[in-house]
């Protein structure tokens, strides 16, 4: 997984990862990027996993609820040969991805993710008490009324838009 401490590490085609420091349940909320064929865990964890959502893609659903309760550690260096292929749903090489839509549909995508942000609260509210549990919800909390805020900035359209402070 990851690594704490992590300096930024360049991956192929000039990405790099985001600093990690110590806390890594703080990137995953904003935005999961743990590969779930380079996932190795505890067979524990899976009471804490299991089911996942239908909602969720499976690295990313795995990789927020590990760091409630285990130690997450990057492996630098390559565990597999990644190949692309058409038949694939994520990474395709040459598929043209939409960088625009409508009000609407952006409103709708933001409104989902905060639906399934909202399934990972629930998740999180059942497992036993603790400061990260705690910590987590919280985070998750402030993800979904983010969410919220900008869906709703999207259907009041450009002359409603208000100046959102998040706190």
């Amino acid at each position: 997984f990851l690594k704490e401490n992590l300096r930024s590490e360049v991956l192929p085609h000039g990405r790099s990862l985001p600093k990690l420091n110590t806390d890594p349940l703080s990137v995953l909320i904003r935005g999961p990027m743990v590969p779930g064929m380079t996932m190795c865990f505890r067979s524990s964890l899976l009471e804490i996993i299991l089911p996942i959502p239908t909602s969720w893609h499976h690295d990313a659903w795995t990789a927020i609820l590990t760091p409630i309760t285990a130690s997450i550690v990057y492996l630098p260096g390559a565990l597999v040969a990644y190949r692309e292929h058409e038949g694939q749903t994520l990474g395709v090489p040459g598929r043209v991805k939409s960088t625009s839509c409508t009000p609407q549909e952006s409103s709708f995508r933001l409104d989902a993710a905060a639906e399934r942000y909202t399934m990972l609260l629930d998740r999180l509210q059942s497992l036993p008490h603790s400061s990260q549990r705690r910590r987590a919800s919280y985070m998750v909390t402030a993800k979904i009324r983010h969410l919220r805020q900008r869906a709703l900035a999207y259907r009041l359209g450009p002359q409603r838009r208000i100046p959102l402070i998040l706190l």
